[in-house]
């Protein structure tokens, strides 16, 4: 019986470690995919993007911090968004594991977009900050030469249009026209989403709320301190995990003990009835 129970504790045990290692796993992952995944070099508060006025520059920024006050950080955030004139695109806040996570990205002038960048420092702990610049000139104003080329080519057929003393003429006159016009709204459609794109800045923001400021270590000293912060947390998830799997598998555990209590019964009466038979 004693063994039994040893083997359920142990089981028990087991999978509380095997939830903690994947809590830490699924964190670490996710760290990852934020500041690597991207593959933008990393830049600093210092590194302001100038941009020549004649070219056509797409700024993109993924920006991470961390704070010890969620609803602060997010009030704050609304309120630059509001300074710069910019505008939240799209947004979502997530509750995992009593941790808050939201998600954001906003759409910053261009010409906002260093002071947009610095002014995050005042709202949280900026852990990352990772910058791509897509120079589109060449393109945008390739586009630009193949859009008046093609107004001059439906031009030229609009004047043929009225000259057409045929229905074949006619027929094939419109069915160009009807080409150059939508080879003309899709070129104008991609300088469009040119135009919004090089106006505002794409700044994704993601805001994660720790108990703890994970600053980087300047010293073995620092590396000691961070170690026992992690061993203590660690312990206390341990805890928690054990408790709530504690929860989880108690039916089971009952069920199994009941079963375990009838089969040791079961076989104490066996061997009884064994030895009434031989003395009888």
């Amino acid at each position: 019986m004693k063994k039994n129970i040893k083997l359920i504790f142990t089981f028990i045990i087991l999978s509380c470690l095997f939830s903690c290692a994947s809590n830490k796993m699924s964190m670490s992952t996710n760290e990852t995919m934020t500041y690597e995944e991207t593959g933008y070099s990393v830049t600093t508060y210092d590194s302001n993007i100038t941009i020549d006025e004649n070219s056509k520059i797409i700024i993109n920024c993924d920006l991470t911090i961390q704070t010890k006050e969620f609803d602060n950080t997010n009030n704050m955030l609304n309120e630059l968004v509001n300074n710069y004139e910019g505008y939240i695109q799209t947004s979502s806040i997530y509750n995992y594991e009593n941790r808050n996570d939201a998600y954001y990205t906003i759409r910053i002038p261009a010409s906002s977009f260093n002071d947009f960048v610095n002014g995050t420092k005042e709202i949280g702990y900026v852990k990352s900050v990772n910058t791509s610049i897509d120079d589109v000139t060449d393109s945008y104003f390739d586009i630009e030469a193949r859009i008046s080329s093609l107004k001059a080519q439906k031009e030229k057929l609009d004047q043929m249009y009225s000259q057409c003393t045929t229905i074949d003429e006619i027929i094939s006159v419109e069915q160009r026209l009807s080409e150059v016009q939508y080879e003309i709204d899709s070129y104008q459609a991609t300088i469009n989403n040119y135009d919004l794109l090089i106006k505002y800045s794409t700044i994704n923001i993601s805001i994660t709320e720790v108990k703890d400021i994970t600053t980087p270590s300047n010293s073995f000293i620092d590396d000691i301190k961070n170690a026992f912060i992690d061993s203590y947390q660690v312990f206390i998830n341990f805890v928690q995990n054990m408790i709530i799997t504690l929860i989880y598998l108690l039916p089971f555990i009952i069920v199994l003990v009941i079963i375990i209590l009838i089969i040791k019964k079961t076989r104490i009466l066996s061997k009884i009835n064994f030895r009434k038979k031989n003395k009888s």
